[in-house]
């Protein structure tokens, strides 16, 4: 969920539900992580006051029970129509709150993505090293 505003006012309510499944796109082909803050996120507190590339600090975004609710049955929906086949065929949608509506939407994985395909980290199991939060030994 991602809620933009500009002068005070609401500009755009948004939100997307995607299953993340072998054969399906990842986050990363989806370009919905962001390499910087993961960046950021493997930092000590420390190790963020001395970087000089971060300026400032992310905003958070609100959490709204209504809108994370909408959200999280359209997942369960995914998730029926997966496991038991309930009809729907869509496995990413994409909220309008500003209209009300949810629409699906498709893309392929990319083909030589770094998490999702076999050239990345799908099926490696434990030999493929996932980063890990350096120790702040000064």
């Amino acid at each position: 969920m991602a809620i933009g505003t500009q002068g005070g006012k609401v500009q755009y309510v948004t939100g997307r539900t995607q299953m993340l499944s072998p054969g399906l796109p990842c986050l990363v082909c989806t370009d919905k992580l962001d390499a910087e803050q993961i960046r950021r996120d493997l930092m000590t507190e420390r190790q963020r006051k001395r970087d000089p590339y971060i300026v400032g600090a992310a905003v958070p975004q609100p959490a709204v029970i209504s809108l994370n609710s909408t959200m999280a049955s359209a997942a369960i929906t995914m998730f029926l129509a997966a496991v038991v086949g309930t009809p729907s065929d869509a496995r990413m949608v994409i909220y309008d709150g500003t209209r009300g509506s949810l629409r699906p939407a498709a893309m392929p994985p990319r083909p030589h993505c770094i998490a999702c395909s076999y050239e990345g980290a799908l099926a490696r199991g434990s030999s493929w090293l996932l980063p890990e939060r350096a120790a702040d030994l000064d």
